[in-house]
């Protein structure tokens, strides 16, 4: 049985990459936005929450902003909330939307479009994507060099959760069955830490920089590089190259993907859009 699982595997895997992968462009939205550097998906208001860091990624400007736009690109609210330094990552539990601010994490009320909640990480040099787990703790990426963090917030205190030589310019993150996946940059790999354990482990090289990580609805991984590719890979390491628009010099930056309608939704940092494609394989 087992050895016929194995064939299986094999055989889905060589039809899955044999396919045609069609990614169709069906919209964008108009280019006013300022620096989006990611978009999150709400299930529940059926709408997305875009990160806009409005000028520098490092300057605590209070710049920043979260725009909400609707799955068509049609911009709902370009300036939701206010004040923000340059938001990058975020993420949803209950009726908060977290949001990474370079060395803090804000807590917004989507009802109220107010900050409830702010927690500083006067460590942090450079915050960036941020993930959360069915329990609510928040996990976050510090890709500076010199820091090369992901921290943990539990029970309203940060701790270091993964560091070391192992752990290097992590950026895109991604809670998936009991595992953290996060992109370690410095050796462009995907990687996984166990949530109860933080044993890590590598799962796949990537042989790019890995700013958004997503899964789509097959188990694969969909990755974006700042410049402007943005790669499937296989659980077992195989790429395709879905989009590069780096010649364009339009960026993909941290991205989203609703599996039930297979779209993507790409913010495209200095091009100022979110361009929304349809993936059909």
């Amino acid at each position: 049985m087992k050895k016929l699982l194995s064939s299986f595997l094999i055989i889905l895997v060589t039809v899955t990459l044999a396919q045609d992968f069609d990614v169709q462009m069906i919209d964008s939205t108009r280019a006013v936005l300022e620096t989006p550097e990611s978009v999150n998906f709400d299930p529940v208001r059926d709408y997305l929450f875009v990160s806009n860091i409005g000028a520098n990624p490092s300057a605590k400007d209070g710049k920043g902003f979260i725009s909400i736009i609707d799955k068509k690109g049609n911009i709902v609210e370009k300036k939701w909330v206010t004040g923000l330094n340059a938001p990058k990552g975020a993420g949803i539990h209950g009726n908060i939307l977290y949001v990474t601010d370079i060395d803090r994490i804000v807590g917004i009320n989507i009802d109220s479009a107010k900050v409830e909640e702010t927690y500083s990480c006067s460590q942090a040099e450079f915050l960036n994507d941020l993930a959360i787990d069915p329990n609510g703790v928040i996990y976050f990426s510090d890709s500076s060099p010199e820091n090369s963090i992901v921290y943990r917030l539990k029970n309203r205190k940060i701790e270091k959760w993964l560091h070391g030589e192992q752990v290097s310019q992590p950026n895109g993150l991604l809670i998936h069955a009991g595992f953290l996946y996060f992109g370690n940059s410095g050796d462009q790999k995907i990687k996984r830490a166990n949530l109860e354990t933080g044993q890590i482990e590598m799962v796949a090289k990537t042989g790019t920089g890995i700013d958004g990580l997503k899964i789509d609805h097959q188990g694969n991984f969909i990755i974006s590089n700042w410049r402007g590719q943005t790669t499937l890979i296989t659980p077992e390491g195989n790429q395709k190259v879905l989009l590069n628009t780096t010649q364009e010099g339009i960026n993909a930056a941290d991205l989203e993907y609703i599996p039930a309608e297979r779209l993507l939704f790409i913010p495209t940092f200095h091009d100022d859009r979110v361009m929304i494609y349809k993936i059909n394989y």
